[in-house]
């Protein structure tokens, strides 16, 4: 790589992180739990969150509110994906449980701080709203 290639990659991993950083503390008080790389320097290609709140639901919430969740890759568990059939009578309810309460928010490093902070409002909206119906719905069974 020329030396400008590699400063180019460099910039957009610092700019990662930054990005990264701002969601952790936006988010802090909240349900959502990051993945950080513990030790060393991340790329962060993508920001995992795990939720208490089901893909589906957010995903359309978050639609509704003009903010795209990437990391559709990592929807399907591995031993569920076509290529690995053979397996897809395998019970991994922890496995499926991260497959089912994980997003990863936009993380694009053209992305500004100002976004971030959209997205992270839209992801703390959503949790209120999502608190809102769950306990509307435990109180209706309770009826």
């Amino acid at each position: 790589f020329p030396s400008h290639d590699m400063d180019r990659v460099i910039e957009r991993i610092n700019k990662r992180n930054e990005l990264v950083n701002r969601y952790v503390k936006n988010l802090k008080n909240t349900n959502y739990k990051p993945i950080l790389q513990s030790d060393g320097y991340c790329s962060y290609y993508k920001m995992i969150l795990y939720t208490n709140i089901n893909n589906d639901w957010l995903k359309d919430y978050c639609k509704k509110n003009n903010v795209s969740l990437t990391g559709e890759v990592y929807r399907l568990p591995i031993h569920k994906q076509p290529l690995y059939s053979k397996y897809n009578l395998l019970y991994l309810p922890k496995t499926e449980s991260v497959c089912n309460f994980h997003i990863c928010p936009p993380l694009y490093p053209e992305l500004s701080i100002e976004q971030i902070d959209y997205v992270s409002e839209v992801l703390i909206k959503a949790q209120l709203e999502y608190e809102k119906q769950s306990s509307k719905t435990n109180s209706n069974k309770k009826n």
